[in-house]
């Protein structure tokens, strides 16, 4: 799906950004996934964004 299909206000440039899959949880991560960084009780979602990236997340979806 493209990243439009879940955040239709995307701007422009990102709109087509093909996404395989979406997860919060780093270690699932696999290239062209979505990667939301959730802030939960005991860890901070934030804090494996860069792993995330590392993993092939096409793109991070945070509110930091």
């Amino acid at each position: 799906m493209l990243l439009k299909e879940l955040l239709p206000n995307i701007c422009d440039e990102m709109q087509s950004i093909d996404i395989v899959d979406v997860t919060c949880d780093s270690r699932k991560v696999k290239k062209g996934f979505a990667f939301v960084c959730i802030n939960g009780f005991s860890s901070d979602g934030h804090d494996f964004a860069k792993s995330a990236v590392e993993a092939g997340a096409a793109v991070i979806i945070a509110e930091k």
